[in-house]
């Protein structure tokens, strides 16, 4: 079943020394696993430990399966690729030693909507060669989505969870056919029509689901998502998408010829290499840049939560209200991206640094600032940074009575 089950809300290991590891915080969980912040303390660098709890395995030999797999995926070494550093146990659970990506996940961009189609190609790009280096070493992903691709402060792509990944055998005897079935283990919006169908897998699995990621980048929609999971995975195996025309005009016809080769149910009409899809996207890079070389490149801008530096924390209401609304105004400023709400407010009393903040939400500047109250006297700071270099771009202070909040906004 590809049901998960809930992972104990145990976070006792916090504060634990594991092997070589000392384990700081909890990062993630799963249906069958919980991924820790640890300190490698023999080569003083952050990991993430990736525990697999026994009662949420299906058996002991899954366990095997899977400890086997993350040994395959050990071996790949590519810089687009999360590494798997090692493999152990701990009061009987078994855990996986790998790379920590400091960055967010392609996931929590795609919160804020469809990505230009500069950054698709590049991030396609770079996704393609993660794939391919796999794909040549034998070894498929089988539950690629957003959540297992990250992006570095540096904004690059990295493939995670490589560690459960399944080996492709040249000769295939009726043990192997077995070992290359899943019982639906995956994330069933991202899942391949054969894999649904619990056929033997290949490298064109892998391709569906790249084909359905590309899409949502583009449109900013899932293709197949439905209210429910099993109507989703009726969609995928035999609803046909919508063109992606229908929701980004600007997408070049080249790339949308190439997703819906990518994503055709019958996985004879995908490409039957990435390698392929990867000769192909560097092709329509190379003419879109040719095209939009002369365009003003669009910039971006978040606001961070306004700090409450009143007296009473009971305005805390008021300078959130004031972050909100100057977010509002900005979105209406044409040749701006602004960072929604939701995506800004998770920095709230944050201790990260702008140029940390600005690279996690892949903005070029960040606006900042603080609200003090004292009666109807009002004085609002404002600063605005540009990430790269951390120089102050402008800044104002605004000293009004609290009557003319809508014109200091308005300024």
């Amino acid at each position: 079943m590809w049901l998960e089950k809930e992972v104990p809300a145990d976070d006792s290991l916090i504060g634990r020394q594991v092997g070589q590891f000392r384990i700081l915080e909890t990062i993630g969980k799963g249906g069958a696993s919980r991924v820790y912040l640890a300190r490698d303390t023999s080569l003083d660098r952050r990991v993430a430990l990736k525990f697999l709890f026994a009662d949420s395995l299906d058996s002991e030999n899954t366990r095997l399966k899977v400890l086997s797999e993350a040994k395959l995926a050990a071996a790949l070494d590519h810089p687009y690729i999360c590494k798997v550093y090692s493999i152990g146990e701990y009061q009987g659970h078994s855990f996986i030693g790998m790379e920590f990506v400091e960055g967010r996940t392609l996931k929590e961009r795609l919160k804020e909507g469809s990505i230009p189609i500069k950054q698709v190609l590049k991030t396609g790009i770079e996704i393609a060669e993660a794939l391919a280096k796999a794909h040549e070493s034998g070894i498929i992903h089988r539950d690629l989505k957003p959540g297992n691709l990250a992006y570095t402060l540096e904004g690059h792509i990295k493939v995670l969870d490589f560690g459960l990944a399944l080996k492709i055998t040249r000769l295939l005897d009726d043990a192997d056919t077995e070992d290359l079935t899943p019982v639906l283990r995956g994330t069933p919006a991202y899942m391949s029509p054969e894999q649904i169908a619990c056929i033997p897998l290949d490298v064109r699995s892998d391709i569906f689901s790249f084909g359905v990621i590309l899409y949502e980048m583009i449109t900013g929609i899932h293709p197949f998502r439905l209210s429910n999971t099993l109507e989703t995975l009726v969609a995928i195996q035999e609803v046909q998408q919508d063109p992606v025309h229908q929701y980004a005009a600007d997408c070049p016809p080249a790339l949308e010829m190439i997703v819906s080769k990518m994503m055709a149910k019958e996985r004879e009409e995908r490409y039957s290499s990435v390698k392929s899809i990867l000769d192909e996207l560097v092709r329509v890079s190379e003419e879109w840049s040719s095209i939009v070389r002369e365009e003003p490149e669009r910039k971006s801008l978040a606001v961070l939560p306004f700090l409450n530096l009143s007296t009473s924390p009971d305005n805390e209401y008021f300078s959130d209200g004031i972050t909100e609304e100057i977010i509002t105004r900005l979105a209406q400023v044409s040749g701006l991206r602004v960072i929604s709400r939701t995506s800004v407010m998770r920095y709230k009393g944050s201790e990260k640094d702008l140029r940390t903040i600005g690279a996690e939400l892949g903005v070029d500047a960040v606006l900042e600032g603080s609200v003090r109250r004292e009666g109807e006297n009002l004085r609002i700071v404002c600063k605005l940074v540009e990430v790269a270099t951390e120089r102050q771009i402008w800044a104002e202070i605004f000293d009004r009575d609290v009557a003319d909040l809508f014109t200091v906004q308005s300024e």
